[in-house]
């Protein structure tokens, strides 16, 4: 029942719904006629609008006519356009020529108030139109108007002529008066497409338009005034004009497009004379000459871009000078900075004064003077322009100057001509080139073939991509100094910096040279560091005075070892040299007891401090970065900065030890109340955080055998060492491997004996071999072996107990019964003990014990006899 309730009562509401055919096109055609009437509405609302404002008597264009044809016009009666019955005059209200529509002056006639509107266009080119003087502005151009050949417009003294944005007056023939009103608004374009006429006098909007279109022989006057954008782009010229005072502000943009087979120029009939430019300067063709005699100036604050054509500066005369505040952009074209064909020293010289960029991509920057022209160009900018030129040439004697307050960053690009280069004091340069500057020859950035002239207060950045060398041309001493190339850097020569040494990035080798921070006590100089250091000799100054951190950029290719010095008692001033060298160090002079702990062991490499220039005195607190050590590092708290005063001394300690700060991965050790200088490295107590590489090798004959002997501090990936033999010294022949001990932080003894040994001279030296097949050697040792087969001098065979605390005793091999000396010395060469013993052929025993004078440290026994002596290390706890 629900079902077929709900089905019956859709069959009922269906029908509702529907619309007969009738019914359809009823109600389409009452839409239509609402449409229809709302258009209607519409177009005599837009008709409204568009009359809105209008008075009776006003005009406007109908459709595109003439002038005298009442065709071409319609009339406002007061409440709506009508068709009109005359042709409008001075005598009506307002003409307005409307958008799309095009009128033509066929007779004379006078008007008032016209506006042409944009889009639409008023041509005169057969009858005079003369422009009464109304109220407010008596032509009125927001479209085109074209006077031409047939045509005259003559205006009222008084009238008004306005252009307004996008209006275009086209002057391209007849005749036309020129002392009315004229006001040429921004956007607004006056072509001037005539010969030997003036320019209508009026003011001119900074973006309005003087385009000059139409001169062949003569130049026009009255160029005078204070003038927008100015277009010159006559193809049709055949003369060489001069402008003289003519031209001298334009507001705008100044752009010279052709000058047919002739040129123009500015030839001065007064003094200081200068043509200002507000805008940009572009030239795409045609000649331009700024002065054939004396010094016409330009004046360009915009950009001056020249992409075709020919810009000559200085004629056969004259000293002219272009100033440009923004960039100079040469795509094509010629600039030629001097024609002169005189000799006077001071005259044919064109001068650029540049505080932009300057970019050659194309063209050509020249000079063709005949004997002594030339051009110079300056840099001149406050604060950083750069220098590029990837197309195009500079020839012929070309000058640059780098002004006083301008870096001019020149990049990887190349200053050639046969001009001078100077970088005044207080000036700076930012180099690309691999070679840096030279001082003459095709290298680095700079490569003009005259003088080169580099400042000492001058400001020298290296800023490359790829190695550079710093080359000849830098100063021996320059103001400030900076290095920001990853690729790195390397010294030519020593050079001071004045002022401000900055290592932004890359590592700079000096090799056998120096660089020196600062001139004098009172002249210290600054350092700043963000990453780079120095591969070679850094000097600096110090003042009288205590003074924190002065950071010495050391390190190798690989690792950062700067060292930070503080004045912590004053020294009498003077300078310090430091360096890092990357070297094994020898343990002569370890064991030394050192805050509470005995250094044995030492790291790889060392640092080198040398005073100079009176240098002495005071205390100071010494940090040194031991970044090559972090590999092996396993505790940083416990290094210790251990000294000695030249490489040939044993190892000591100055000043007081301070725990070691940063990480194990930057380890920073340091050392306070240091009163000396000299050569210091990093220490440690055995099995402490130093890891080093071999200790000792040594070969000795003993018994018809060689005795191979050697000791590691500790060893990281040893897979085994190999003792090899040679008869020569050239060719090595492996006798025995022996493992090594993987991983290890303590000291090993290691051993061997060669029993293959025959009468001669033989040279032994141990290689090492990691995991991953990597090896190293180490030096070679000669062994002489005597005829039946006996050792040749006096050798020590073994210490024991070595280290000692009250005796120990030495075995020692003898060539022959013989007597022998037995001395004790400390690390200084200090005779502790010294003792004589007659003893036999073979090995021989001898006992010492401690007298109570030895303190606790290193020591070395000695037995000398007539057949040479022998030494071993010994240490006394």
């Amino acid at each position: 029942m629900i079902r077929n309730s709900t089905r019956r009562m859709r069959l009922v509401q269906r029908p509702r719904l529907r619309l007969t055919l009738h019914k359809r096109v009823y109600v389409a055609t009452s839409f239509l006629s609402v449409l229809a009437l709302a258009f209607v509405v519409f177009i005599n609302l837009y008709d409204a609008r568009q009359a809105f404002g209008a008075a009776s008597g006003d005009y406007r264009t109908a459709a595109t006519g003439n002038w005298n044809n009442i065709l071409t016009w319609e009339t406002y009666n007061g409440s709506i356009w009508v068709a009109a019955v005359a042709t409008p005059s001075s005598a009506d209200g307002v003409i307005t020529i409307q958008s799309g529509h095009t009128v033509s002056v066929t007779a004379n006639v006078t008007v008032d108030q016209v506006v042409v509107a944009s889009g639409g266009t008023l041509t005169n080119s057969a009858a005079t139109l003369t422009v009464a003087n109304g109220t407010g502005s008596d032509i009125e151009i927001s479209g085109t108007v074209n006077l031409n050949t047939g045509g005259t417009v003559t205006i009222n003294s008084s009238a008004v002529i306005s252009i307004l944005s996008g209006g275009i007056y086209n002057y391209n023939g007849g005749s036309e008066t020129t002392g009315a009103g004229w006001a040429v608004n921004n956007g607004g374009t006056y072509v001037h497409g005539v010969n030997g006429v003036e320019i209508p006098s009026g003011t001119w909007g900074s973006t309005s338009t003087l385009k000059i279109t139409g001169v062949t022989s003569m130049d026009p006057d009255n160029c005078n005034q204070a003038l927008g954008n100015v277009i010159y782009d006559c193809p049709s010229q055949t003369a060489n004009l001069d402008f003289k005072d003519k031209l001298t502000i334009i507001n705008g943009d100044f752009t010279v497009v052709n000058t047919g087979s002739g040129s123009i120029k500015f030839d001065k009939s007064s003094t200081n004379v200068t043509l200002n430019v507000a805008g940009n300067y572009y030239q795409t063709g045609g000649t331009l000459k700024m002065t054939n005699m004396g010094n016409w100036n330009v004046s360009v604050a915009g950009n001056f871009s020249l992409s075709g054509g020919t810009f000559i500066m200085a004629g056969s005369d004259g000293v002219p000078a272009l100033t440009v505040g923004g960039n100079i952009s040469i795509s094509g074209g010629t600039l030629d900075m001097s024609q002169y064909t005189g000799n006077t020293a001071s005259k044919g010289i064109g001068t650029i004064n540049l505080s932009g960029n300057f970019t050659q991509t194309g063209g050509s920057v020249t000079e063709t003077a005949t004997q002594i022209g030339r051009g110079d160009i300056f840099f001149a900018k406050t604060g950083t322009q750069t220098f590029s030129i990837t197309g195009g040439s500079i020839t012929n004697t070309i000058n640059f100057t780098v002004n006083s307050t301008t870096i001019l960053d020149a990049g990887n690009n190349i200053f050639t001509g046969d001009g001078t280069f100077t970088l005044v004091s207080g000036g700076g340069i930012i180099l690309g080139n691999s070679g840096g500057i030279s001082s003459s020859g095709a290298t680095g950035n700079i490569q003009v073939t005259g003088t080169r002239t580099f400042s000492t207060g001058g400001n020298y950045t290296y800023s490359g991509t790829t190695a550079q060398v710093t080359g000849t041309g830098l100063p021996s001493q320059v103001n400030n100094l900076t290095f920001n190339n990853s690729s790195g850097f390397t010294l030519t020569n020593s050079v001071i910096v004045a002022s401000t040494l900055t290592f932004t990035s890359g590592n700079l080798t000096t090799v056998s040279d120096t660089i020196t921070l600062g001139t004098a006590q009172s002249n210290t100089g600054t350092l700043s560091r963000t990453s780079g250091h120095v591969i070679g000799h850094i000097k600096r100054w110090f003042s009288s005075s205590t003074v924190s951190n002065i950071l010495f950029p050391v390190g190798t290719s690989s690792y950062y070892e700067g060292a930070n010095v503080s004045i912590t008692s004053v020294p009498s001033g003077g300078t310090v040299t430091a360096n890092f060298l990357d070297s094994m160090n020898s343990y002569y002079g370890l064991q030394i007891p050192d805050d509470g702990v005995m250094i044995g062991t030492i790291g790889r490499g060392y640092w080198e401090f040398s005073p100079g220039n009176s240098m002495s005195g005071g205390a100071y607190t010494l940090d040194l970065y031991a970044n090559s050590l972090a590999p092996l590092m396993t505790d940083y708290t416990k290094m210790h900065v251990i000294r000695k005063a030249i490489l040939a001394d044993p190892w000591g300690v100055s000043g007081t030890h301070a725990a070691g700060t940063g990480s194990n991965a930057a380890p920073v050790a340091h050392r306070t109340s240091v009163t000396v200088w000299g050569i210091f490295a990093i220490g440690s107590a055995v099995g402490y955080p130093l890891p080093i590489e071999l200790v000792y090798f040594d070969a000795k004959p003993s018994d018809n055998v060689v005795k191979c002997s050697w000791q590691t501090a500790s060893e990281i990936n040893n897979d085994y060492f190999t003792v090899e033999r040679s008869s020569d010294g050239k060719d090595f022949i492996a006798v025995e491997n022996i493992n090594g001990a993987g991983n290890s932080s303590s000291t090993k003894t290691y051993s061997f004996s060669d029993e293959n040994v025959s009468t001669g001279i033989f040279y032994y030296r141990l290689r090492q071999t990691d995991f991953d097949g990597t090896s190293t050697c180490s030096k070679a040792i000669t062994v002489v072996m005597n005829e039946s087969g006996e050792v040749s001098q006096v050798s020590i065979d073994k210490v024991y107990p070595n280290p000692f605390s009250e005796s120990f005793a030495v075995s020692f091999n003898s060539p022959a019964r013989e007597d022998v000396e037995i001395t004790i010395m400390d690390v200084s060469g200090k005779i502790m003990s010294r003792d004589a013993m007659a003893c036999e052929k073979g090995i021989n025993r001898y006992g010492f014990r401690n007298p109570g004078t030895m303190a606790n440290g290193y020591y070395y026994i000695r037995i000398s006899s007539a057949r040479k002596s022998a030494m071993q290390k010994i240490v006394k706890l």
